[in-house]
């Protein structure tokens, strides 16, 4: 998941401006690390993230979040499915290029 946040950083940034894509990384990153905070914190017995939102949060925020989990990671592999796409496209036509 790292590798298309930081592919998409850079585009990001440019679009908000530099003094909003700052602030914006901070406040995502301190929201990022309080929620890992707190998972750690309250993990108990919990084996995974949507356990411990519904032992707190109930049976409809446990499957929010699993929604959000799936449409995050499907979002990703569409995102690496059209980066091998283009990377065999062009690996492709350099073949093609080469062997004529």
């Amino acid at each position: 998941m790292v590798g298309g946040g930081l592919l998409t950083l850079p585009w990001g940034f440019i679009q908000s401006g530099m003094f909003t894509g700052v602030f914006l990384s901070l406040t995502i990153g301190l929201a990022c690390a309080y929620t890992a905070s707190l998972v750690v914190r309250h993990r108990g017995d919990n084996i995974d993230m949507t356990q411990l939102v519904e032992n707190y949060l109930g049976t409809t925020a446990s499957r929010l979040t699993l929604i959000g989990m799936v449409l995050t990671l499907t979002g990703a592999s569409f995102g690496y499915f059209i980066l091998l796409m283009d990377t065999t496209f062009d690996l492709v036509k350099v073949r093609r290029s080469l062997s004529m």
